[in-house]
């Protein structure tokens, strides 16, 4: 009989401290409704996709004489964007949350943020929206500039006007994280403003996004998603401004590996992550040619780091020629290394000293040629 209870025993604790340990799901229904009669929509990540269960990544949906529904279980509210016909329409970040939501998508409003009947897109994203209004103001007045500009001079914009523009869109991005934390400062439980935090961290970490992660309140903090995201915080505070440049392993076209201390021999270099798709990443390509013609021999070095995947190696190798890259060039097969540091926007550069020391990061070439004009 004493064997019987401690058997029991035994399944009572396994079974039961190994539900606690799986977090907590709730049931969720969208049914939608679209101006298209059938196809095939998709539910991209909003983020990073190790934010997203595994069962969650992946979610499409038929769309039969304009109706569709999606069903699931999620642990808390999670950011996605819809996309229709190989990305030609493709929604603004929009929050799922538990239970039932209907959702309206119009693929004529490319871009917008969908229709969708939650409480936190019809309370929180409409509070987010009004506390970034004057921010969002100041976006549409410099694009505007940007655009009258481009059109004035044949979208060849001098070095010094176009340098001055940079600096006014760095202002903004600084002022969109300080905007944000004083959001979240006052409504840290806004699931909302934590998916805006989670998309701004894929394009460069900034040291501002741990101090607004802790405002938010600790439900959300200890969410999957929460705990996740501080983790690639912790990976993109490896790269930032200040601290030495970690170990990168990747390789050359002869298999030879980037040495750990390749910066030492330079006053400067560049470390430069692109892939052979990325437009902006080659659009550099031809004013980083040409400061490297002016300015290597005085001490200054660019390292490219592609991050293409195995399957397009050729890719890589054809755009090295193709462009032709005068600098050395290697590869991160399948973006392995450069995921592990957070870097996920491209392309994404790296200035640093002959200590190792990050110095700037995504510096434009025309910031790129000020500086080295002045320093070498």
């Amino acid at each position: 009989m004493s064997k019987i209870i401690l058997i029991t025993l035994f399944y009572v604790l396994f079974f039961g401290l190994n539900s606690l340990s799986q977090p907590k799901t709730y049931n969720f229904t969208i049914e939608g409704t679209s101006n298209i009669e059938k196809g095939t929509i998709i539910l991209e990540l909003a983020a990073d996709s190790s934010l997203y269960p595994e069962e969650l990544r992946n979610i499409k949906a038929d769309v039969i004489n304009g109706k569709f529904e999606i069903k699931g279980n999620i642990p808390h509210p999670l950011a996605y964007r819809i996309s229709y016909g190989d990305r030609a329409y493709l929604s603004g970040l929009f929050v799922i949350d538990k239970g039932y939501q209907k959702i309206v998508l119009d693929t004529l409003l490319n871009k917008k943020v969908p229709q969708i009947s939650n409480k936190i897109m019809s309370h929180d994203y409409q509070n987010y929206l009004n506390h970034f209004q004057e921010l969002t103001q100041q976006y549409n007045a410099l694009n505007s500039k940007w655009d009258s500009i481009k059109t004035q001079t044949n979208n060849k914009i001098p070095t010094e006007i176009n340098t001055h523009l940079n600096q006014e869109l760095k202002r903004l991005y600084r002022l969109t994280d300080s905007t944000l934390l004083t959001y979240v400062i006052k409504n840290p439980d806004s699931y909302y403003a934590f998916w805006r935090l989670a998309e701004l961290h894929q394009f460069g970490f900034e040291s501002t996004f741990f101090t607004i992660f802790n405002s938010f309140d600790k439900t959300i903090q200890n969410s999957f998603s929460g705990k996740n995201l501080y983790q690639n915080l912790l990976k993109g505070n490896e790269l930032s401004i200040g601290k030495k440049i970690p170990k990168f392993i990747a390789l050359n076209q002869q298999n030879d590996a980037l040495s750990s201390n390749f910066y030492q021999e330079y006053k400067y270099t560049l470390v430069d992550f692109w892939y052979s798709n990325c437009g902006p990443c080659i659009a550099q390509f031809k004013e980083l040619n040409e400061i490297y013609t002016k300015y290597h021999q005085q001490g200054f070095e660019i390292i490219g780091i592609s991050t293409d995947r195995q399957k397009e190696k050729s890719k890589w190798i054809a755009a090295i020629h193709k462009h032709k890259l005068l600098w050395p060039q290697y590869w991160d097969i399948d973006g392995k290394e450069s995921s592990m540091f957070s870097i996920q926007a491209f392309p994404t550069n790296l200035l640093i000293d002959s200590t190792g020391k990050i110095i700037a990061k995504n510096i434009k070439p025309s910031e790129l040629y000020i500086f080295l004009n002045k320093s070498l």
